[in-house]
């Protein structure tokens, strides 16, 4: 079964729509940095007892956990996270085959090109739904007035995207982002890594709106809107899911046939 969410908006703390649904390792947490930890104030006891959980089962991905109440950094911190995204995805690629890259466990599951060719739809389909409010913004002259992080709520959904993925969050990926049947390995890395860029491309020449206040509607729940922050943060969040699927199922193939990538 593949997992995906059903993307929601934080509207600040105070936001009136929740709908939440459907990758880790210590040598990337080392180089990605001093990460910031999560301070999301939101059942903090069983966050905790969460995040140890996480810890335990992380394989290769560095999660980025923002300080809520420091937003100096938070640009930085966001292209941080994308930096990190793409050289874990290098990593992923390096030494893989053609054949081991669209190896599948059964026909209902997603290869490592799959996982790789849902996450370059996912970031263009959200981009496109985000453009045109943040060009509105910045012709408006809708300056930043307060750091680009998720509200209470938002922070909760982007924390339930990360990785390892839990059961109870798990949801079919929506229609117009299910991965194509037939794609290779190096198409698939080639379009996340330019979809990565354009993710990059908008949080540069946008950085300086209200990222907070400008909404998008979600584009695959249209009664709900996202903040910008919120939505740039649930993209970083659902590559590192994704990622972190794709890691499995290559050391999956690699216990099936027995041969480790080179």
């Amino acid at each position: 079964m593949i997992d995906d969410a059903v993307l929601v908006d934080d509207g600040n703390d105070d936001a009136r729509n929740v709908a939440a649904g459907g990758g880790g390792g210590e040598e990337c947490r080392q180089r990605g940095g001093a990460w910031l930890r999560n301070r999301w104030r939101f059942g903090a006891e069983r966050r905790d007892e969460e995040q140890g959980q996480e810890q335990e089962q992380s394989l290769h991905l560095p999660y980025l956990r923002l300080n809520m109440a420091s937003g100096e950094s938070d640009i930085r911190a966001l292209e941080e996270a994308l930096r990190a995204i793409d050289a874990d995805a290098r990593r992923l690629l390096e030494g893989l085959t053609a054949e081991q890259g669209v190896w599948r466990a059964e026909p209902t599951s997603w290869s490592v090109a799959q996982c790789l060719d849902h996450l370059a739809t996912s970031n263009r389909v959200y981009l496109r739904a985000m453009q045109p409010p943040a060009e509105d913004a910045l012709r408006r002259g809708r300056r930043r007035r307060r750091p680009a992080v998720p509200g209470l709520i938002g922070g909760w959904f982007v924390r339930v995207m990360e990785p390892p993925v839990k059961p109870r969050f798990k949801m079919r990926a929506p229609k117009k982002i299910v991965p194509r049947e037939s794609l290779s390995l190096q198409d698939a890395a080639r379009e996340f890594l330019a979809s990565q860029d354009d993710v990059r491309a908008f949080l540069r020449a946008y950085a300086d709106i209200d990222l907070v206040g400008v909404r998008f509607v979600n584009p695959f729940a249209p009664a709900i809107r996202f903040s910008l922050s919120t939505g740039l943060h649930v993209l970083a969040a659902h590559d590192r899911r994704h990622l972190w699927q794709a890691w499995n199922v290559r050391r999956d193939s690699e216990r099936a046939t027995g041969r480790r990538a080179v």
